[in-house]
């Protein structure tokens, strides 16, 4: 049997169809793989989702920054018309970070919220003192 070939695929159809039956094949184990209880799967996310808001922290803080270096660089260097493009770019920048990365930060919180993690942070911060 010659196999049917798509003029716009790389793929013959029986090389497909066994990647789609092996897939099936081998599905049944990764739900054996599962925990019977929630509290692994809650556990695991409760990190991913922790780290990421921490990751996410630290970039909103980096885009904040970028817009003051862009505002310092403007003030001070306001008689060059390239050198004030280049600030007015790195302005632009540093507010689509901020705007992207707390729209991040929100999607984040409402998965969270919705999922039903609760809000604990997988790393914790030292205490000094009592």
């Amino acid at each position: 049997m010659t196999p049917l070939k798509s003029p716009n695929s790389p793929f013959s159809m029986p090389a497909y169809f066994y990647f789609l039956y092996t897939a099936a094949a081998l599905f049944p184990f990764s739900v054996l793989a599962a925990s019977p209880s929630a509290e692994g799967v809650n556990t695991i996310l409760n990190n991913i989702l922790g780290a990421s808001t921490i990751l996410i922290q630290i970039l909103i803080t980096l885009a904040i920054l970028t817009f003051g270096w862009g505002v310092v660089k403007l003030i001070f260097i306001a008689s060059d018309p390239k050198q004030i493009k280049d600030a007015k770019g790195i302005l632009l920048w540093g507010v689509i970070g901020i705007f992207v990365l707390s729209s991040l930060y929100g999607i984040i919180t409402f998965i969270k919220t919705y999922v039903g993690v609760p809000d604990e942070s997988p790393i914790q911060a030292p205490k000094f003192g009592k």
